[in-house]
């Protein structure tokens, strides 16, 4: 069976654009990556017509199996499998799992839906779980709010900062909140660890740390103490709202 989403590839396309307005990581220093051919296919195709070359060749487009043995500044990750039944087929394999979280050297974006993904107790969930205690889940509605906004701007990572962004892990979700994302089935989100450095500014994402909602790191702004507690309350509401078996939404 074929599996391809095509509403993943437009998000994966902006934050690839605004990676490379910034400047912070090479074309060849970025691997998408994702466990079908069909999507593959696509991402590649919608790479070469986006940007024009050498960029869009030094980009590397590959399968996650395709993938072992090598390393990347910047892995992005298409997980592609979204449905009511939360059936994620081959995604449930650590080993995979394992390749997608570790070959990115200073951070890993995950592009997916939140819910499909959160019936794997074993694995996936307790990683949204942590992503989500990090403040670190983007609803794609919002993306080009993060994207463009200059309060998550930050100093480039230059001169050996790299370091600090080995476990960096975000996630963003087509839909407002968990709660509404989980009462409409499913929808597409980002993951990209905490501690990535990256510059959402000027349409740029690269080079500084940002904890999505919440970002951190040197040189950022603070958030007033009305935004933080008006965040820290939607976050239990997310928390009240996602059950321990999604399924029971259905």
């Amino acid at each position: 069976m074929v599996f391809c989403s095509c509403r993943e590839i437009d998000p994966i396309i902006a934050i690839l654009q605004s990676v490379a307005n910034e400047g912070s990581v090479l074309p060849s220093q970025i691997g998408v990556l994702t466990p079908y051919d069909a999507q593959k296919a696509r991402l590649r195709k919608a790479i070469n017509e986006t940007f024009v070359p050498p960029a869009c060749y030094q980009i590397e487009v590959d399968s996650v199996d395709g993938f072992q043995g090598k390393e990347k500044d910047l892995i992005i990750f298409s997980a592609v499998r979204s449905n009511a039944r939360g059936e994620i087929g081959f995604l449930r394999d650590p080993r995979r799992m394992n390749v997608m979280l570790t070959r990115a050297k200073r951070g890993v974006i995950v592009v997916g839906d939140q819910l499909t993904l959160w019936n794997d107790k074993t694995n996936w969930r307790p990683w949204i779980q942590w992503v989500g205690s990090m403040r670190s889940i983007i609803p794609l509605t919002r993306l080009n709010d993060h994207l463009d906004a200059p309060r998550y701007s930050l100093p480039s990572l230059q001169g050996g900062q790299g370091g600090n962004l080995a476990r960096s892990s975000s996630f963003a979700s087509r839909q407002g909140s968990a709660g509404a994302h989980a009462r409409a089935g499913g929808a597409s989100q980002i993951f990209v660890p905490q501690g990535f450095q990256c510059d959402f500014h000027r349409s740029g994402f690269a080079g500084h740390t940002m904890d999505v909602d919440t970002p951190v790191g040197q040189g950022l702004l603070e958030l007033s103490p009305a935004k933080k507690a008006a965040e820290e309350e939607e976050e239990r509401e997310k928390e009240r709202e996602v059950p321990d078996d999604w399924e029971e939404l259905l």
